[in-house]
């Protein structure tokens, strides 16, 4: 994707790609470049709430059903 005028540093054009250490901005002028955070895959914090709430300890097995259950 190409963002027109968005450089921080020099306003030139910048692109977004990929690599293996993950999603990045990079500017075609000034060579500028931000990594770009993504999000983990697992929301821990909505899983440790589901099982605080359902009144699972933890080890205990909790079935997929009801995991996908609970994010609907």
């Amino acid at each position: 994707m190409l963002n027109l005028k968005g450089c921080p540093r020099c306003n030139g054009d910048m692109y977004s790609d990929r690599d293996v250490y993950g999603r990045f901005i990079h500017c075609l002028q000034c060579g500028h470049y931000i990594h770009v955070r993504e999000e983990p895959a697992i929301d821990h914090d909505a899983l440790l709430k589901f099982l605080q709430d359902t009144g699972k300890a933890p080890g205990v097995k909790v079935e997929d059903s009801e995991l996908v259950a609970s994010a609907q």
